[in-house]
């Protein structure tokens, strides 16, 4: 029987920068979209979530970047960088 010894050549899986960082998968790609639905926590005094889903609408327009809201989700596009800090800010 023969005892087992380390490969010295690492793999290929060690060698794979993350998907996102230069040189990953996704590091090439210049656009995304992100798709999202707007759904306030309860209505207005009246009633109505209408104010509500107006002032998503306004923030998302105010962004700048190419954007469309439809029955069931709101789209925003850009590059990578630019719908990252736009969707994760608070």
């Amino acid at each position: 029987m023969r005892a087992a010894t380390a490969d010295p050549t690492p793999s290929r899986v060690e060698n794979t920068p993350p998907a996102f960082a230069p040189g990953g998968v996704f590091s090439t790609l210049d656009l995304m979209i992100v798709a999202f639905s707007i759904a306030p926590a309860g209505p207005d005094d009246t009633g109505s979530y209408a104010a509500a889903v107006a002032e998503a609408v306004r923030i998302v327009r105010a962004s700048g970047l190419p954007n469309e809201t439809n029955a069931m989700f709101t789209n925003i596009e850009g590059d990578w960088d630019e719908v990252w800090r736009w969707s994760s800010r608070p």
